[in-house]
């Protein structure tokens, strides 16, 4: 469980990495 939970939060985290990110290169 722990491990299904780990790599879910970094997927979310990779997701709102990566919308930061093209917000940061649009702007």
């Amino acid at each position: 469980m722990f491990r299904i939970q780990l790599t879910n939060l970094q997927k979310f985290k990779l997701k709102v990495v990566g919308r930061v990110k093209l917000e940061n290169v649009r702007y």
